[in-house]
C-alpha cells in the first residue's frame, strides 16, 4: 500500500511567506513498488495522464492565490523510477513560495495528491499505477 505524508515546516507564517512542504511516498505494503521518484510539482489543471504532484491550498473565503504553478517538463523516463521496498519512503522538499502567494490572514488548509499513469516494468516490478491523497495540514498567515 503506497501512501502520501505531507509536513509542513512552520505553523505560522507572516504574509507574504510561505512554508515549506515536505511530502513522503511511504510504502506501507508487503510488496516492492515501482514509483516516480521525481514526484514533479505540476498545476492542478493539468490533465490526469499528466500529472505527478499536486499541492492544494485552501484559505479564508477572500484569499487569492496570486501565483501559478508553470511546468515546462517532459514524461518522466524509465530512470526516474525506483524501487520502494516494504517500510521505505522517498521524499520531497517544496518551497511553497516559489509557486504559491497568498496574503490574507487567516489560516490554510494544505493537501497534496501523487499520480502516475506510467506502466513501466523494470526486473519483473511493475510500476505503481493510480492516484493517492494525502493527509491534511494547516499553517496561519499572521497580519
Amino acid at each position: 500500500m503506497l501512501t502520501l505524508f505531507i509536513t509542513l515546516n512552520t505553523p505560522t507564517v507572516s504574509a507574504g511567506e510561505m512554508p515549506e512542504l515536505t511530502a513522503r511516498l511511504i510504502n506501507e505494503g508487503d510488496d516492492i513498488l515501482l514509483v516516480n521518484s521525481r514526484m514533479l510539482l505540476v498545476p492542478a489543471a493539468m490533465p490526469d495522464d499528466r500529472k505527478e504532484m499536486v499541492i492544494h491550498i485552501d484559505g479564508p473565503p477572500d484569499s487569492m492565490n496570486l501565483m501559478r504553478v508553470h511546468v515546462q517538463a517532459k514524461p518522466p523516463l524509465p530512470g526516474d523510477f525506483v524501487r520502494l521496498f516494504p517500510g521505505e519512503y522517498l521524499y520531497s522538499v517544496y518551497t511553497l513560495e516559489e509557486h504559491f502567494s497568498y496574503e490574507e490572514p487567516g489560516t490554510y488548509r494544505v493537501f497534496a495528491e501523487y499520480f502516475n499513469q506510467i506502466d513501466l516494468v523494470v526486473d519483473g516490478i511493475r510500476s505503481w499505477k493510480g492516484h493517492i491523497r494525502s493527509n491534511n495540514a494547516s499553517f496561519g498567515i499572521n497580519v
